[in-house]
């Protein structure tokens, strides 16, 4: 991909509805992250271009982040991030027992503690120290009995720029459809307890297998056809004539891109689909209007496969 990207095109990029990194796109792919192919992570909210991540968070307020963190604490679990350099043995006493007390407080679910110490050294120098004390005490669904498989369905529970995704049914349906809709139900209880006006969270079942929690401001939620148009203008290009469009993808999620190819070039965008879904093939038909424009594989291997089959007729042709 990386050789036929290189060899035959303008711009070439991954869009990928997981995160960049932690871990991410750029963890498991086996194609230089910083070659011929962009790469990016939560439906193109971010990107790594010039060696570094560039994130677009237009569309998110503060609320909205806040509300997502809290509902991603809810869900997975707390954190304590505790910073110091030196801290005399009686102070670290009592940020001890000061946790301890927090920790057995069951219904305390936030916390942020700011302590700043002026402590004299040896010799009267005086060095001032800030230490931050973060803690959050959240029920943890996923550290439940009921619900401790989710952490294993799918992808788990992935925090990306605006949303969170959360497996609730493998593709065999391992997990019992009661226990999957009570637990969207007991995330949805967790979403009114950070946002009980439903101002800046919006729960989508986006497909069987999962269920996203996205945050936003404005109303719209963003896709991967925003996340198009973001690499093309930083990148100077453009999806209009003169040249093609050829859009790759495998769900729902990937059809606003082949909506946006046929917005800007109609006579010039090609879909490539994997897949047996029909009605996502079908999808696909409609919005590229032409069939001979539209290809549909059952595997991937199939289109890596294409893909070497034209370097090496383009390479016996020189």
């Amino acid at each position: 991909m990386t050789r036929f990207a290189a060899r035959f095109t303008r711009l070439s990029a991954v869009l990928t509805a997981g995160p960049l990194r932690g871990p991410g796109i750029l963890d498991l792919t086996a194609m230089p992250i910083d070659g011929p192919v962009l790469f990016s992570g939560s439906w193109g909210r971010e990107w790594w271009l010039g060696g570094r991540r560039v994130v677009h968070e237009d569309g998110i307020s503060d609320e909205g982040f806040d509300a997502l963190q809290r509902l991603n604490d809810e869900v997975r679990g707390f954190s304590l991030p505790l910073c110091f350099v030196y801290i005399p043995q009686r102070f670290a006493i009592s940020v001890v027992l000061l946790v301890l007390v927090i920790n057995s407080c069951p219904h305390l679910h936030y916390l942020s503690m700011r302590v700043s110490f002026d402590v004299v050294l040896h010799g009267g120098v005086l060095l001032y120290l800030l230490a931050i004390l973060s803690y959050r005490q959240m029920s943890c669904l996923l550290h439940t009995s009921d619900y401790s498989q989710f952490a294993l369905v799918g992808s788990g529970v992935q925090r990306k720029v605006d949303r969170l995704t959360l497996g609730v049914q493998t593709v065999y349906r391992h997990v019992l459809p009661e226990l999957s809709l009570r637990y969207q139900d007991a995330v949805r209880e967790r979403m009114h307890r950070v946002d009980p006006q439903n101002h800046v969270l919006v729960f989508d079942p986006s497909t069987e297998l999962e269920v996203e929690v996205v945050a936003h401001s404005s109303g719209a939620v963003w896709n991967k056809a925003d996340g198009v148009d973001r690499v093309v203008a930083t990148m100077g290009d453009s999806l209009e004539t003169p040249g093609r469009v050829l859009v790759c993808g495998d769900t729902n999620s990937d059809l606003p891109m082949v909506r946006q190819a046929v917005a800007r070039n109609p006579e010039g965008v090609m879909a490539l689909f994997v897949g047996v879904n029909e009605n996502l093939r079908e999808s696909v038909r409609q919005l590229v209007g032409d069939v001979s424009r539209c290809c549909f594989v059952s595997c991937p291997d199939v289109i890596h496969a294409a893909m070497a089959e034209l370097l090496n007729e383009k390479r016996a042709t020189e």
